[in-house]
């Protein structure tokens, strides 16, 4: 499966990111880590979460308000 990461996505890490190192020096990594291995668990599960747009979709582990597409 592949994943396909909408334009704005980009910068909302850039800027989660930094937001993340402002709160705590090596968070905004654990950030960026928790997200593309939630990437990753939703690209080996594919077809198991549900779907928008025909689109599989599934929250974030860690960081639950995180939306994947």
């Amino acid at each position: 499966m592949r994943i396909k990461l909408l334009d704005e996505v980009e910068r909302d890490l850039i800027d989660g990111f930094a937001f993340y190192e402002r709160q705590s020096k090596g968070l905004g990594e654990y950030c960026f880590d928790s997200i593309f291995a939630d990437m990753e668990s939703l690209s080996l599960h594919a077809g198991i979460h549900g779907s928008v747009l025909r689109l599989s979709s599934a929250s974030g582990q860690t960081i639950p308000l995180c939306r994947l597409l």
